[in-house]
């Protein structure tokens, strides 16, 4: 067996008694155990013969085969180093020393599918290098993974097991706008072990200023900031035209944290901000394509020391509710779902009418707007030339005009037809914020 394993020169033997010459298998992994031979050349070793292999491995049983093998099951711990180690055999006093002669390998290849810098998100893939342990993909009810988990060391990182098999564990990241570089362990039953690290890339937040529009070529992820005064209307848009692109953005509060987002990507990107703070955006895309443009824009508009309870009846053009001022604030509702809240605002050549709902204080009211002349039938398009016809994106819509003639316009929000029809959505006196801007 002896041209099987890799031969190593032992120390002189100043005794006669014959040198360590070689270990097989050559490696271990991390957080493993694993049953190794030992072969030696002129010796004669026999049951007083210990074997060592430095701090971080300990040797369990030892079973000498014979004068020149000896096999033994060493154990690597968690937090033992990668790289070579010496392996040392004393027998009767004389000791042998095969330098450098097993190599301590991490169990697992760690890969990001894009890179991960502070304020940002990613996915890890998690390749497992050892065979005889695969991956425990047991999960409960709810399809959650029970005997996996990731513990990172570096600070303002978190992560969690978003899918896996017995060979592959994919991760997903997040950084905080502080975070820093740390170690990987990864549990997966009973074998705790690293899995490398997670590199996060330090980098200094973009300003923005609020109402001017920022054109950027996104290289795998991006992180802006702003700042708003208190009580102002916040909303942010990140778009690009390229027809591949999957871009979406993460708002982050005044912490920079993560764990104080309330919504997902692109949630809450429309809100009435109280107090005076920071925020962060943070953009990527979730096809991991990057090359491509794309425009952020932040905006903030101050609203009225009060709101303006909505006067009814105003559920048609001829009764619609005068908005005052150039930012009016009005507390509505819709009795059903056949109800609809009409307001009128005049405006001077080449300004815009904006108009934002909020779903009121249960979150729930489904709005939609359209926007019309004052003749109550004629639609009015928005910057891209479309119709502003039961705009419906989500519980609270926001929407702008194109730059408009002088003249008198109508507003009518009521509730929105894909909630009633997809969803049986049927209101009952449910409140809601509108806000109509004149810019």
């Amino acid at each position: 067996m002896l041209p099987l394993f890799a031969a190593a020169c032992g120390d002189d033997d100043k005794n006669g008694t014959g040198d360590a010459a070689a270990v097989f298998p050559e490696q271990g992994f991390i957080g493993r155990t694993t049953r190794v031979a030992i072969v030696g050349d002129g010796t004669s070793w026999d049951s007083t013969t210990t074997v060592n292999f430095g701090d971080g491995v300990t040797v369990g049983s030892i079973e000498v085969a014979s004068s020149s093998a000896i096999f033994a099951d060493v154990t690597v711990a968690p937090t033992a180093p990668a790289g070579a180690i010496d392996v040392t055999v004393t027998d009767s006093g004389d000791v042998s020393t095969l330098a450098g002669a097993f190599t301590l390998q991490n169990p697992f290849e760690v890969v990001p599918l894009l890179p991960l810098a502070q304020g940002g998100i990613t996915l890890y893939e998690v390749t497992n290098l050892d065979l005889l342990h695969p991956f425990d993909t047991t999960t409960d009810a709810d399809g959650n993974f029970t005997a996996l988990s990731v513990v990172l060391a570096g600070t303002g990182v978190d992560a969690f097991v978003a899918d896996a098999t017995a060979t592959t564990v994919t991760i997903q990241a997040t950084a905080d706008v502080d975070a820093t570089t740390g170690a990987i362990t990864l549990t997966s039953g009973t074998d705790v072990s690293p899995a490398g690290n997670l590199e996060v890339a330090a980098r200094t937040a973009t300003p923005l200023t609020l109402g001017t529009p920022v054109v950027a070529t996104l290289d795998s992820s991006a992180l802006y900031e702003v700042e708003l005064t208190a009580n102002q209307l916040a909303s942010f848009s990140v778009a690009s035209a390229d027809e591949n692109a999957s871009i979406r953005y993460t708002i982050l509060p005044a912490s920079g944290k993560w764990a104080d987002v309330t919504g997902g990507f692109s949630a809450a990107d429309t809100f009435i901000n109280a107090d005076a703070q920071k925020f962060y955006l943070s953009v990527l895309d979730t096809g991991l394509i990057d090359g491509y443009e794309y425009t952020v824009l932040a905006r903030g508009v101050t609203l009225p020391a009060s709101t303006t309870d909505e006067d009814e009846p105003n559920n048609n053009v001829g009764n619609a509710e005068v908005a005052p001022t150039a930012v009016t604030q009005f507390a509505a509702t819709l009795a059903s779902e056949t109800d609809a809240d009409f307001f009128k605002v005049t405006v001077t050549a080449n300004q815009t009418i904006r108009v934002v709902t909020l779903a009121g204080p249960t979150g729930e009211t489904d709005t939609q707007i359209s926007i019309f002349l004052a003749n109550g039938t004629t639609l009015v398009d928005d910057a891209n030339g479309d119709p502003i016809d039961g705009f419906d994106v989500d519980f609270g819509e926001d929407v702008t005009t194109a730059a408009l003639p002088a003249g008198t316009y109508v507003i009518k929000i009521d509730t929105s037809q894909f909630a009633i029809d997809f969803f049986g959505y049927a209101p009952v006196n449910d409140p809601y914020d509108a806000i109509v801007v004149v810019e």
